[in-house]
C-alpha cells in the first residue's frame, strides 16, 4: 500500500494539479475560470448561464492550490502558491463586499457583482480557503480575514433564538423573501449541507487560531449536527429542517445522502480532535457500515447516491464524483481509527480505488467525470464547472496518499 501512496502522489503532481491549473487559468481577469465547452454543454442538454465566477468554486480552487503547496506537491510548469495568491487577490477585490462585509455569491468573469446574495455555505468555504492559504503562504493577513468573516457571520447570521445559523441573506444581511431562489437548500430553513461545511470551516479556523469564540461556535455546530441531522442511527439522517429545527412534512420520504453521511462521519472526528473531545469512532463505523451495506458495490466498488430499500437494491446507481471521494476519505479515516475493522475497510478501499481509477477518472488528465454508471459508462461528461472544482477528490487523495506513505499501520 505504501507503493500506492507514492503512485497517488505522482499522479497528483504530474496530472491532476497541472490539469486544474491549466483549465482554470484566466490571464485576463485573474481568479479561476471554470466551465465546460459549449459542445459538451449541448451534449448534456443542459442550459447553463455564461460562466461567471462563483464564490464556492473560487474558494475551493484557492484551497486546492494552497493545500497542495502546503503538503509539498510541486509541478514542473505551474507555481501553485503564485496561482493561489492570484485567487486570493481576486476573491478579496471582487467577491468581498466592502460595504456590508461578507462575500457575494457570484460575480461576472471580470469581477462585476452578478448575484449579491450572502449564503452561509459560501462564507464557510471562504473561511476554509483563507485559513489554508494563510498556512501555505505563512502570511497572517488571510487568517485575520477569516476571523473577520467569522465575526460578521456570527453577528449577521447566527440565530440567537433557536441556535444554529440562518443560511441566506441579501447583500445588506436582511432576510430574502421566502420565494426567492437561493443557492443550497431553501430560504428560511436550516440544512445539513450548509451546517456541515460551516463545521468544516470552524474546524480549521479553530485549529489554527485557538480563538475561544470560534471554538464555542464549533462546539455548537457539532452538537446541532448530531442532534438534528446526523443522529446515532444513520438511517434516520435528514437533510433539511425548519428554522426552529422541526422536520418538514414528508421528511421521512426524503432520500438519505450517503455521500453526506460518510463525509459527516469522518469530519466529526476532526472536529472532536480540535475540541479535545473523545472521538466518536463508533459513530464513524456505524455511518460507514450503513453506507457499505446499503449502497456499496462489493464486487466492483462505487457508492450509490442514496441507500437502497431492504431487499430491493439501491435506488440510484449513478456514481457521482464527490460521493466517491468522500467514501475514500471516510475509509482512510476509519482504517486509521478502527483496528478491529481493518480487513473489511481495507478491502472496500481497494475496490473503491479500482472503481475510481478504472471508471470515474479520465486517464488522459486524471480528472474525474461528474457522473458515471456502475459499469463506468459516462453519464454526465463534465469534469469542471462552478460546483466541481477538484476539492473533494484532491482532499481525499491527499489524505490517502499521506496516510499510505507515512503510517506504519498500512
Amino acid at each position: 500500500m505504501v507503493q500506492v501512496g507514492e503512485l497517488l502522489r505522482e499522479q497528483i503532481e504530474s496530472q491532476i494539479l497541472p490539469a486544474w491549473c491549466t483549465i482554470t487559468l484566466d490571464r485576463r481577469y485573474g481568479g479561476f475560470r471554470l466551465g465546460e465547452s459549449e459542445a459538451v454543454i449541448r451534449l448534456t442538454r443542459r442550459r447553463r448561464r455564461a460562466p461567471g465566477k462563483q464564490l464556492v468554486s473560487q474558494s475551493r480552487m484557492l484551497w486546492n492550490l494552497s493545500h497542495a503547496h502546503r503538503h509539498g506537491f510541486r509541478t514542473r510548469r505551474h507555481d501553485l502558491l503564485a496561482r493561489a495568491e492570484d485567487g486570493y487577490r481576486f476573491l478579496q477585490r471582487h467577491l468581498r463586499d466592502p460595504i456590508h462585509g461578507g462575500y457575494y455569491w457570484r460575480v461576472s468573469r471580470s469581477g462585476e457583482p452578478d448575484d449579491d446574495i450572502k449564503a452561509l455555505y459560501g462564507q464557510a468555504f471562504v473561511i476554509f480557503a483563507l485559513v489554508e492559504f494563510s498556512r501555505a503562504s505563512r502570511d497572517r493577513v488571510p487568517l485575520e480575514d477569516a476571523l473577520t468573516l467569522w465575526r460578521v457571520v456570527m453577528e449577521r447570521l447566527h440565530d440567537p433564538t433557536d441556535g444554529g445559523w440562518t443560511e441566506h441573506a441579501l447583500a445588506d444581511w436582511s432576510p430574502p423573501d421566502a420565494s426567492r431562489p437561493v443557492p443550497v437548500a431553501r430560504a428560511r430553513h436550516k440544512s445539513a449541507n450548509a451546517h456541515l461545511h460551516w463545521m468544516e470551516a470552524l474546524i480549521e479556523l479553530g485549529a489554527e487560531t485557538g480563538d475561544p469564540g470560534v471554538v464555542n461556535s464549533l462546539e455548537e455546530v457539532v452538537d446541532l449536527l448530531a442532534t438534528h441531522f446526523y443522529p446515532a442511527d444513520p438511517g434516520a439522517a435528514q437533510s433539511i429542517v425548519t428554522r426552529e429545527w422541526q422536520p418538514l412534512s414528508g421528511a421521512h420520504e426524503m432520500p438519505i445522502s450517503l455521500g453526506h453521511n460518510v463525509e459527516y462521519a469522518w469530519l466529526l472526528l476532526r472536529a472532536e480532535q480540535v475540541l479535545g473531545r473523545q472521538l466518536s469512532v463508533d459513530r464513524l463505523a456505524s455511518y460507514l457500515d450503513h453506507a457499505l451495506e446499503t449502497g456499496f458495490d462489493d464486487a466492483s466498488g462505487g457508492l450509490d447516491t442514496h441507500p437502497g430499500r431492504p431487499g430491493s437494491g439501491a435506488t440510484h446507481h449513478d456514481r457521482i464524483w464527490w460521493v466517491q471521494a468522500e467514501l475514500l476519505a471516510c475509509l482512510t479515516e476509519a482504517i486509521a481509527q478502527t483496528t478491529p475493522r481493518h480487513e473489511r475497510y481495507e478491502e472496500a478501499l481497494r475496490r473503491q480505488l479500482e472503481f475510481v481509477f478504472g471508471r470515474q477518472a479520465d486517464p488522459r488528465d486524471g480528472l474525474w467525470w461528474e457522473t458515471v454508471d456502475e459499469a463506468g459508462r459516462i453519464t454526465t461528461p463534465l469534469k469542471h464547472h462552478e460546483w466541481k472544482a477538484g476539492y473533494h477528490e484532491l482532499r481525499a487523495l491527499t489524505l490517502l496518499s499521506t496516510r499510505l506513505r507515512t503510517s506504519a499501520q498500512w
